[in-house]
Order: C-alpha cells, then sequence, then structure tokens
C-alpha cells in the first residue's frame, strides 16, 4: 500500500498552489503595466509635440506683430525727415503729403538717407514745381515755365447765397503737416483739403 498523503504535504500542496496563481496574477497585473505604461508615454510625447506647436505660433504671431508695429515707427519716422526736407526745399502749404506720395519714396530701412532723400525732393522739384513756392501748373503741359499769375476767383455756383455757405477745406499748417502723429492721425482730411484745392486750381 502506497504513502496516504499527511496534512502536512496536504498544507504544503496548497500553498504551493496559492504562490503559483498570485505569481501568474503578478505576472498579468505586470504585463498590463507595462502597456498603460507605454500608452502613458506616448500620450505624454503628444502633448508635449502640441505644446511645443502652440509655442512656436505664439512666437510667430508676436513677432509678425513687432515686424508691423516696427514699419510704421519706420515709416513716421522717414516721413517726418521727408516733411523737414520738403519745408527746407520751400514745399506749398498743404502738398507735402502729394509730394511724399508722388516721390515713390519707400521707408526700407531704420536709418533715414538724408541725401538720397534730398535728391528724391529737388527731383519732384523739377517736374512738378506746382508743388513748391508760389507756381502754378502750366496747362499747356509744353515742359515750358508754369504761369506765376494767380488762378481767377472761382464763381459762386448757382446757390451761393440762398440760404447754403461754401464749405471750405479746412487748413493745416507747416507745424501740423510737419508732425508725423499729426499727419497719420488727419491723413483722409488733408488728403481731400488738398484734392479740393486741386479742384479749384490753387494748387
Amino acid at each position: 500500500m502506497g504513502d496516504s498523503p499527511t496534512p502536512e504535504s496536504g498544507a504544503r500542496s496548497q500553498r504551493d498552489g496559492t504562490v503559483i496563481r498570485l505569481a501568474s496574477k503578478a505576472r498579468g497585473y505586470l504585463a498590463q503595466y507595462k502597456t498603460e505604461k507605454s500608452r502613458a508615454d506616448g500620450l505624454k510625447t503628444d502633448v508635449d509635440k502640441l505644446q511645443g506647436e502652440v509655442q512656436q505660433l505664439r512666437e510667430s504671431t508676436s513677432a509678425k506683430k513687432v515686424e508691423e508695429l516696427t514699419g510704421e515707427l519706420r515709416g513716421l519716422k522717414h516721413r517726418a525727415v521727408f516733411d523737414r526736407l520738403a519745408k527746407e526745399q520751400g514745399v506749398r502749404e498743404g502738398a507735402a503729403n502729394d509730394l511724399y506720395q508722388l516721390s515713390g519714396w519707400k521707408a526700407d530701412g531704420d536709418v533715414v538717407d538724408e541725401t538720397a532723400m534730398k535728391q528724391a525732393i529737388e527731383a519732384q522739384k523739377t517736374a512738378r514745381a506746382y508743388l513748391f513756392g508760389e507756381a502754378q501748373p502750366n496747362p499747356a503741359g509744353d515742359g515750358g515755365t508754369p504761369p506765376t499769375t494767380p488762378p481767377p476767383t472761382p464763381k459762386p455756383g448757382p446757390a451761393h447765397g440762398q440760404g447754403g455757405g461754401v464749405t471750405n477745406p479746412p487748413k493745416f499748417t507747416d507745424d501740423q503737416l510737419s508732425d508725423p502723429k499729426f499727419a497719420y492721425l488727419n491723413f483722409d482730411k488733408i488728403s481731400a483739403a488738398a484734392s479740393e484745392r486741386v479742384a479749384r486750381g490753387e494748387i
């Protein structure tokens, strides 16, 4: 007859079975942990990538805004120097804006090349003498010297004296036109006033 199992051997077998089951569960948990950790690491990589893209977008947007503001300040700086040099050359009151536009001057650098700017103004003084001094545009357009006699006084319109007053365009002083901030804020009014003066033959 074989040996019968003793209580001690039965308890040992039960403990061994419990250890095996726990070890199996531990291996399952470890495998699940590794899977979740790998997934978490992948998500962290995606998050870091998105955060980097957001930061680049913010920096790009800020840089663009700074560039725009820098360009505006550069333009105002060039315009202030242009108005000063134009005034020294005898530009007519209210004609500085037209002169600047017609000269084609570009504010390409932070440092103003006053020599080149002065030459550009002098070239316009030759080509468009009516923008300077008291000279009037030459109606014949033959390249000769424009007439210096003042234009005839415009006749009142049909509604003159019938209750409606004649609207005169606003006038601006040389100091106002030389102020880049004032010129920038009142660009439309200055242009409209210059256009009306041209239409009446004053420029």
